[in-house]
């Protein structure tokens, strides 16, 4: 999904993104978090190229955008409807069964928070993973490449930062969705 976002971007072809918003609701009928991912990264390409086409003031291009991403959210929703069917219709968008919403990986535990980040931040595959950041980063041709990087690790620290927050104010009894 994100090769072809990566495509439709670079064509700049509406048919393209159309493609991108089935292979979105295709991932979301597969599992919501990479779905979420992807969603995040659509809108997040979405929000800068629409925040500097208005800064050129080229309200065309705009107007452009803002509908194609309306065909990728519309496409998404209506191949995972069989799915959202059971979500909205049946459930009404409540979680009936709410203890599994509370398990956390061990690991991922606020308590273990130290020793996690030891020993992710300890392991020898670090070192080349920062350095074929910096690389990417640094490429003039790896640009975008290097934007959905960066996007996509941006959207994951988020989500992990959320999970922290999460935990702490269970701790403190008050429940966030």
């Amino acid at each position: 999904s994100v090769l072809v976002l990566h495509r439709a971007v670079q064509g700049n072809r509406g048919h393209q993104f159309a493609f991108v918003g089935v292979l979105l609701g295709l991932t979301f009928l597969g599992h919501v978090a990479p779905a979420i991912l992807i969603g995040g990264l659509v809108a997040l390409h979405t929000t800068w190229r629409a925040i500097q086409a208005a800064r050129r003031r080229h309200w065309v291009e705009v107007r452009r955008t803002l509908a194609r991403f309306a065909v990728v959210v519309i496409l998404a929703l209506i191949v995972s409807a069989p799915y959202l069917q059971s979500i909205v219709g049946h459930y009404r968008l409540e979680v009936v069964h709410l203890h599994p919403t509370f398990w956390v990986y061990p690991e991922m535990e606020v308590a273990n928070i130290g020793r996690f980040l030891t020993e992710r931040l300890s392991r020898t595959l670090v070192v080349p993973a920062v350095v074929g950041l910096a690389a990417l980063l640094a490429s003039r041709t790896a640009r975008v490449s290097g934007a959905y990087v960066l996007g996509w690790m941006g959207l994951a620290f988020l989500f992990v930062a959320y999970s922290y927050i999460w935990q702490i104010q269970v701790v403190r009894e008050v429940i966030w969705p």
